[in-house]
């Protein structure tokens, strides 16, 4: 059932990934929802901040239930989508595929219901937390004004990037094969905390303080949009917001959208 339905979840992604241009003052899909994946959100960084923010585990396989906060409601995938189906919330554990800076992680996705592809390349050039923007050397550059983090209950809380602890991370992504086309959304890419005793992997933050390879300004709907053509490469800076409830040694960066089984993803570690 899975794989059979992928391709309805692909076009879902697809649409909601169009959602994410509307205008800040517009009620939105989060971007950890824009990305089609299974890590939940409820609020538009830059909005106002309400639902859970747990990981949801493989959403895009398909696995039809109830959704991330109990209550049961169709997702606003499946109502565009059509399918009016609910999802279950799984737990997602921290795989063996560590990558550290350096290295290339592979994104793959379902082509079909029995086609996995290459979609694209992310290499890790450097990554560090730093105590605010100024530390980050992004203190001459214009930030978000709120970001939207999780704590380690799930819940959602917006935090002023005045003084902000930041993850800055240059990176450079190629378009391989991605299903998207043209058309990238960085909050695909995401900030993780993986529980250093049991493992489990929940959302810190999918909506970047900072985004050097943006299509628009800071605070538009399309700010974290991007244009990046098949065979194409982007390099670029990104900074997301760390509470400082997160401990460096147990933060990652995952993707939203990896087509694989959870225990076959990779992460890139963060720590020194």
């Amino acid at each position: 059932m899975k794989k059979s339905l992928m391709s309805i979840m692909l076009l879902a992604a697809s649409i909601l990934l169009a959602s994410c241009g509307r205008s800040q003052g517009e009620q939105g899909v989060s971007p950890a929802q824009a990305a089609g994946s299974g890590y939940e959100s409820s609020a538009e960084p830059g909005g106002s901040a309400g639902g859970a923010g747990t990981v949801a585990g493989d959403r895009q396989g398909g696995e039809p239930s109830g959704d991330s906060t109990g209550g049961g409601e169709v997702s606003p995938a499946d109502k565009e989508a059509g399918t009016g189906e609910m999802w279950e919330e799984e737990e997602v554990f921290l795989s063996d595929e560590i990558l550290n800076a350096g290295d290339t992680m592979q994104v793959m996705y379902y082509q079909d219901a029995n086609t996995l592809c290459h979609g694209l390349d992310i290499t890790l050039h450097k990554a560090g937390v730093y105590d605010s923007p100024e530390e980050a050397g992004l203190g001459s550059v214009e930030l978000v004004e709120e970001a939207e983090v999780y704590d380690r209950d799930g819940n959602p809380q917006l935090l002023n990037t005045a003084g902000i602890r930041l993850l800055s991370c240059d990176l450079t992504i190629q378009n391989i094969d991605d299903a998207q086309g043209s058309e990238q959304h960085i909050s695909s890419i995401m900030l993780a905390y993986a529980d250093p005793s049991t493992k489990k992997v929940t959302i810190v933050s999918c909506g970047p303080a900072y985004f050097s390879a943006s299509s628009s300004r800071p605070g538009a709907g399309d700010y974290y949009h991007y244009q990046l053509p098949q065979g194409e490469s982007k390099d670029m800076t990104v900074a997301w917001p760390v509470p400082e409830e997160y401990e460096e040694e147990n933060l990652y960066l995952c993707v939203t959208y990896d087509s694989r089984e959870p225990e076959e993803r990779q992460y890139f570690r963060l720590a020194h």
